[in-house]
Formats: structure tokens, sequence, C-alpha cells
């Protein structure tokens, strides 16, 4: 392939003193960079250069470059290749330039100048670390600016991994403390740049006696365990950041001092110092359910209180680590775990967690203090994680009968629509295949192409298959509806109704997960609302149960001597909408309940009355469809959802009901006028993240705005505060639930499903179960509005299966 001729009119040079000791490395120029000839000089290159001058990194004082001197095609990095140039070329010529003299560091700009410095990929597991990369030369990668420009609250990781880069460039020498690691084979000193290991054997005499000095010594220890096939492998602790021993359970000691130490570690566990674990629900089930360990003491669950404090950002320890601390990311030597074969780095790996566990507990105390939501964790999220741990483990009966006769329901469904879709075809087209689905539907058929709204290439997704059946009924209508039935019913099939849904005792279990996955100790994820989610028990099986479709609940049934509960609260957001902005006619429709006074109905009517305001019709003809479209609409106005996404959100959601953008607009026209307290209110809302860039809701949950305040951002703003206190309303009365009936004996907390509560209660106790349910969830939030206090009424239902209660 022919080399890149610097003549070239598409030629980026270098640019700054090619011997500079700091090397700015990018990827490839972009558009304003090809018409300039100067790298990062586009709007990608001017956040770049605001974020290094505000780390104190002057861009003169840098040689700036890019992996790529061309531009590629849409972007796309290995699209060099269609215009003949070699990758691997570039790399090469790349790194001879930064080679060629000395470097005290080159911050990496994205996942090519990773990969050309240091042979990896990544950049979101990589940034913020300190490297080696070719010829021993320091290296930093730190996220895109581009990728920033797309996802805002990607800037704190760029400033913070800037003004890190900084204190190196600054001090070349300098190194973080040292941490002293003790495996079963060795004993291993690191820190951000050194590693030494001296070969010793720790026998189990050795750990017992490790293990009796902490417990004597210590103040608070951290601890972590690893699993494989659903058994605990290696235990790990540490007593400081700089401290920590790793014991395995893999046949490296004898059966009988594998006893001796986890009887060791029980004694341990069961004394009342701090423990500090990240994803503490995951050990402590584990340790629970597999060594019968019960870890007392108070926990400081240092990925909850991540979550506390910046809801907004990932919570994993990998991310924690990269944050708080100066150890460089570690997590690849996690692939050891995924096999039966374990070796010494598995075991580095493991007192890495502990140490960094432990080192991220100090500063995330200092963030809770600076950002007051201490007392929000302690009263919230300590309660509420030690419950769901509990309420986890006891799971709904399936009834596999009723399972495998929606299997096969399902699979005759299936096989009836693919026939009729090879029919119409004329061809055996496989549904799931987007590429002969691209083809049969913009090529055969001819239909406008659809492209994915991010990525802009051309897509068969479930949005464009409900585009192409609205916009062209009689073209593609029935086929199209035929291809969503095929996948939605695939989805069902393998994923509610699989195999392994239920644990051998019969029971499906989930696992709730407050900021997490709690089936991986490491994973990312949680809402900034609070409010729960759900996957995979810890042993794989299980999953969603908050997904799972109404038809098909039947097969989750209540044990033989009792009945299934489920308490459902009524229109629960827009209480809290109503509430905080004050608005006269939300509130008097929201009051006219029997909860506010006895002598009105029980019988909420808030979607009619919206429906009422857009229709034009009487609040007792707002039925079916309407009522549907209500709901629909007044949800999405509150939050200030564009008139183009109600649109296309209602399209989707109900394909029969004709709506269009002129009647989207009328709907909005017509709650603008009806409910100008809400305008006021998120006018309010609007002000106060543009002055503070932080909302804190009644019961203290904060959540932090990071980068630019735009129309998205305001728009998750007025969500955050109905959202967030509907889930901690939610979790508060579960909580109550479950202190105050447990595991039985005459009712029981099984589960939360959205904004309601699953349970089980013996049939000659639902009258009293129901009041005192009813009565916890109808209790007074801390919320007021013109001496009114808010309650939100619920519906309790009592059934044999859950969809008798849904």
């Amino acid at each position: 392939m022919p080399e890149i001729d610097p003549a070239d009119s598409r030629y980026v040079p270098p640019e700054g003193n090619w011997t500079a000791p700091v090397v700015i490395l990018g990827e490839a120029p972009g558009a304003t960079e090809e018409q300039e000839h100067r790298p990062f000089v586009g709007s990608s290159g001017k956040l770049l250069t605001r974020a290094m001058h505000n780390a104190g990194i002057m861009r003169s004082e840098c040689m700036i470059t890019n992996v790529s001197p061309i531009r590629p095609p849409n972007s796309q990095f290995k699209a060099l290749t269609t215009r003949g140039i070699n990758i691997d070329n570039l790399i090469r010529d790349c790194q001879e330039l930064i080679s060629r003299y000395p470097r005290t560091l080159v911050i990496c700009v994205g996942d090519w100048a990773l990969f050309a410095m240091t042979g990896e990929h990544g950049i979101m597991k990589w940034r913020g670390s300190w490297m080696r990369g070719i010829n021993d030369i320091p290296c930093m990668p730190i996220v895109h600016p581009a990728s920033v420009l797309r996802f805002w609250n990607q800037l704190p990781l760029l400033e913070h991994d800037l003004h890190r880069a900084k204190r190196y460039i600054d001090d070349p020498d300098w190194d973080s403390p040292k941490r002293t690691l003790y495996t079963a084979h060795e004993t291993i000193e690191c820190s951000t740049k050194r590693r030494t290991v001296h070969n010793e054997t720790h026998n189990a005499d050795w750990f017992i006696r490790k293990i009796g000095e902490v417990k004597e010594t210590a103040k608070a220890i951290s601890f972590d365990i690893e699993t494989y096939a659903g058994t605990i492998t290696v235990f790990g602790i540490a007593d400081s950041p700089y401290h920590a021993i790793s014991i395995p359970f893999t046949g490296r000691f004898s059966p009988y001092d594998e006893a001796r130490l986890v009887d060791a570690i029980r004694e341990l566990m069961d004394t009342d110092m701090p423990k500090i674990a990240h994803n503490g629900v995951y050990d402590c089930t584990y340790l629970a359910e597999q060594w019968k360990v019960q870890v007392r003491g108070f926990i400081w669950d240092t990925m909850l209180m991540h979550h506390s404090v910046f809801s907004e950002m990932r919570h994993s320890l990998a991310f924690c680590t990269s944050w708080y601390t100066d150890q460089p990311y570690y997590k690849e030597m996690a692939k050891e775990a995924d096999t039966p074969v374990y070796a010494n780095r598995h075991w580095e790996y493991n007192a890495l967690d502990a140490t960094c566990t432990f080192e991220i507990w100090k500063p995330l105390l200092d963030d809770m203090e600076e950002y007051a939501t201490t007392e929000f964790y302690l009263k919230y999220y300590v309660p509420l994680s030690s419950r769901l741990a509990r309420i986890q483990r006891r799971g709904i009966p399936l009834a596999t009968a009723v399972r495998d006769a929606h299997m096969m329901s399902i699979t005759n469904r299936l096989t009836a629509a693919r026939h009729e879709i090879a029919k119409r075809a004329g061809t055996d087209l496989n549904p799931s295949s987007p590429a002969q689905l691209q083809k049969f539907l913009y090529i055969t058929l001819g239909l406008p192409m659809q492209r994915d709204r991010v990525s802009g290439r051309p897509t068969t997704n479930e949005a464009a298959l409900r585009t192409l059946r609205r916009k062209y009924p009689k073209e593609a209508g029935d086929f199209v509806k035929l291809l969503l039935e095929v996948r939605e019913t695939e989805k069902l099939r393998g994923t509610y109704l699989k195999s392994k849904l239920e644990d051998p005792d019969g029971r499906v279990r989930t696992s709730y997960n407050i900021a997490g996955s709690a089936r991986k100790a490491d994973a990312t994820g949680g809402t900034e609302t609070g409010r729960l989610s759900s996957s995979e028990n810890l042993y794989g099986r299980g999953g969603n149960l908050q997904n799972i479709p109404k038809g098909i609940r039947d097969m989750f049934v209540a044990p033989k001597g009792w009945l299934m509960w489920q308490c459902d609260m009524s229109s629960a957001e827009s209480y809290i909408v109503a509430w905080d902005s004050g608005d006269e006619r939300m509130l008097d429709v929201l009051t006219s309940h029997r909860l506010y006074s006895p002598e009105l109905p029980d019988k909420l009517l808030y979607h009619e009355a919206i429906g009422e305001i857009i229709s034009g019709l009487p609040a007792a003809q707002v039925t079916g469809d309407l009522r549907e479209l209500a709901k629909r609409v007044g949800h999405g106005w509150n939050y200030n959802m564009g008139v183009i996404t109600l649109a296309r959100v209602v399209n989707n959601e109900m394909p029969d009901m004709p709506f269009d953008m002129h009647m989207a607009q009328r709907c909005y026209n017509a709650l603008n006028g009806a409910l100008r307290g809400v305008i006021a209110w998120r006018d309010t809302v609007r002000g106060h993240i543009a002055r503070e860039k932080i909302l804190r809701n009644c019961f203290g949950r904060l959540r932090v705005f990071f980068g630019r305040t735009d129309e998205a951002t305001y728009r998750e703003a007025f969500a955050f505060l109905p959202q967030s206190e509907v889930s901690d309303h939610l979790n508060s009365c579960m909580v109550r639930l479950e202190d105050e009936y447990g595991d039985g004996p005459i009712a029981m907390v099984v589960g939360q499903v959205h904004d309601s509560i699953l349970g089980l209660v013996r049939p000659d106790h639902v009258d009293v179960v129901k009041a005192r349910v009813e009565e916890i969830m109808t209790s007074p939030l801390p919320r007021e509005c013109k001496g009114i206090q808010l309650r939100i009424p619920c519906e309790f239902k009592v059934g044999a299966n859950w969809k008798e209660v849904s």
C-alpha cells in the first residue's frame, strides 16, 4: 500500500516542538483540521486545549500530532484501509517519530492513540492510568474530546485525567506509596510505576496467624471475594490501602486447612469493627450461602457510597479506583477468573481489589461529607441494601407446566409467523438477520432507507421497523408487523421462558440492584434516580423480573398455603409534580380521592382529566386508547418531552392510534394552557440547574449534572425529582414492610416491580395485611403544598398467581 505523501493536500503535519518532552497524540484529523492543516483546532481541539490550559499544560510547550495524518472516511479509523492506507505502517511511523527524542509523557487522546503506544484497546478502561508504552515511554490515555462533545458527562474524566497528567509532567520521578500483597506463593510489592515479586510460600497456618493479627489490631478492614461456578475461590482482606492477604480456596490447601481458614474468617467477620466492601451485597450473600459466614458490624459499601454522591458516573471498582487512587488499571488480571485454573496473578488481583476498596473509602467519606449525602446514605442505602439481600433470596415458585404451555404456544406462533414471512417474501428470509432484512426492505421492496439516529448507518432496528410500518402501511404495514411480532416473540421465549430461569428448588430469584449488577462484583450501572433494576441472580439464573410481560406472569405462583399480593402506587410521579409545582388544577384532580377526604371516591381519575384537556371530551368518555394516549402524553409533557419525540413514542407504542405531529402539538398547546403551574415549576428547575448544577429531592438524594447544560439536561432534571422521590418512598416502604413481616409467618415481601411491591400472604390474614400494607404505602412523604401533606394512593390486589394481581 502507498505511503502518505506530506505534500498531499489532506496531510495534517505535527505541530509544535518535535523535541518537546510532552506529546499530545490524537487519532486522526477532523474536517476543520484537514482544512487548516493543523491538529486539534476544531471543536474537540478547542475543548482539549481549554482543558489542558485549566490543568496547567500549555499547548505551546507540547508536540501535537495524530496516529494518522489523514482524515478517515466517516471518522472511522479502520476505514483508512479503503483509501489504500496501511494502518500498521501509520502506527510504526508514529512510534518512530515519538521515540526519536526523550519524552516525559505521551498523552494518548482516544483509543487508537492508546493502541499505537501500548498495544491496548479500551480507552474507558485504561483512561487515567500511568502506563509504559513502546520503548518504555511513559503514557497516559484520556478520553477523546470528540467523545465528550457527544457525552457531556465525560467532561469530568477529561479534566481529572489531565490534572493527573500534569502532576506526572512536573515530577517524572513521582511514585505512589508501596502496596504489599501476600498470596499463597508470592509477596508482591507494587506501586504506580514499580512491581517487585518475592517467591515466598505462605501456608494455612501463616494465613490464620495473619487473620488473627488483623482481628486484634485493625480498626477497619476491607474484604473481597472471587467466585467461579457458584463457589468462592479466593478471599482477600486489607487492613489498610497498603497491606492485604489473598487466601486461595482452589485446592492449594487440604480440606481440613480450608475449614480452619473459613473458621478464622468467620471469627474475623463476626467482630464489631467496620467492614468495607465494593458491592457488598454480592460478597455478603455468597459468604452467607456458601460458608454460612455472617458479616457483622457496620458495612461501608463503596459502590453505594459513590452512587449517593455521583449517580451520573460509573460505580465499578475499576472506575472508582481510577478516580480516587493512582493505581493503574489492573482488571485485565480478572480474565484468569473466567476459567477453573487459578494462578498467582489471580490472587494478586484479589489483593489489589481489597487494598483499592480500602483506599477509596476515606476519600468517599470526604465527598459524602462535602456534598451532604452521608445522612441519606446511612438512612436509606444501608437499610435498603441489607433488606434487599434477604428479599431476593426468597424467590417466587415457578409453575413449570404453565411455563411449558407458554413455551409451546409461543413456539407455534413463531413457526407460523416465520412461515408467513417466507411466503410473503418469496424466499426463506431470516427476520433476525439485519443484512437480509436491509436487502429485502430497502432493495427488493424499495422502501426508504432508515438510519440509526446516533451512528447514521442503515438499520432495521425496532424504531426503524415501526417507522416503516407507520409511514408505508400499504407497502409494508402487515409484513413489518409480522417481523416485529417475530422479534418480540423470540425475545419473550429466549429471555423469560428459558430453561435456566428457576433455581434447583423450583423458585425464581432475581438480584435487585441499587447502583450496579449484583451478579458481577465489578459491574457498572445503576440509575440516577435510585429506581431499582434487577438482573440474573448470583448463579446466572433468574433475570429481570421487572420487565416480564403480564401475559405470562401466571407461571409465577404462590406456594401452597399462601396467596400472592401486589400493591401499586397510582400516578405516583404526577403527584410529585403537582406538589412540587403547586399547580391548582393538578392538585384539585389528585386530591379528589378518599385518601384526602373520606367522602371522596377511592378511584383516581388523573389520566381521564388529562384526556379531557387534550381531547375536549368529558372525562367520562376518556377510555380505552384515548386514556392510554392521555397517560403517555401527560407523562411526556410533565418532563417537557419534545413534540417530535412524543409523536415518535406514541407511534411506536400505539401504532394503530393515528397520531401525527399536528396532533402532538395540539395536545401540548392544550396542556400548556391548562397547567401553567407546571410550566412555572420547569422554569424554576431550569434556573436552579443553570446556576447550581445540582438537585436534591425531599429525601436528601443528590444528583450532580456534569458538563454542558442544554435541553436534554433540563429534561433529565425535570424527571429527576418525581422519579427519585417515588423510588425513595417505595424503597422506604419496602424496608418497613420487610422489618415488620420478615420471613413470615403471616406475610412476606418477595420483590419490587416498577411502582409496586410484591409479596405473599396467608389466606386468613389478607384483610389485616392489606390494611397494614396500604397504611405504610400511603404514609406521608416529606413534602407539603398549600398546607396539604403529600400522600400517594395505592391499589392492593391478591390472587393465586402474579398475573391475577398485576
